[in-house]
């Protein structure tokens, strides 16, 4: 007598492993994403960063000492472009390919500037990190010794 179908306890057994892999499987993914989303944040403070020190030592060549940086981009609000200008001039843009910011007040993972001085970054879980550029030449955190600041700067 041959069988040409699975037992109930096999079918059962599969869908036993099943779920315990995709239990174990689930969460992971939910932290990687996280993680790409803190690995996208750190890469924008970093490009910034190397923006903002570009543009100052242009300046200073070209006999602008005073001159200095105070915005870093031409809208202010939520889903506008954001490190698309200095001091509101797109012709000369803080990122090559500027980001938009945040959809609204709920939204995670994005950036917004309310003023064009201040830049927060809303943490992919909980949490915000507050940038804005100081002495003409830096763009850094409020708190510097916030958790959320040294994950994103260090």
């Amino acid at each position: 007598m041959q069988r040409k179908a699975f037992t109930m306890v096999e079918l059962v057994f599969v869908i036993v492993v099943i779920g315990i892999l995709a239990a174990v499987a689930i969460p992971k993914l939910a932290v990687t994403r996280d993680d790409a989303e803190i690995a996208k944040a750190k890469n924008t403070v970093a490009a910034v960063r190397n923006s903002v020190a570009a543009k100052r030592q242009k300046q200073i060549m070209s006999g602008q000492i005073a001159a200095g940086i105070s915005k870093l981009s031409s809208e202010s609000g939520y889903d506008k472009p954001i490190f698309d200008a200095f001091d509101e001039d797109t012709s000369d843009p803080v990122l090559a390919y500027p980001l938009t910011s945040c959809k609204n007040e709920d939204a995670k993972a994005c950036w917004y500037t309310g003023d064009m001085v201040n830049y927060t970054y809303t943490m992919p879980v909980s949490g915000s990190v507050d940038f804005n550029v100081t002495n003409n030449s830096r763009f850094d955190c409020k708190d510097p010794d916030s958790a959320e600041c040294k994950l994103l700067t260090r």
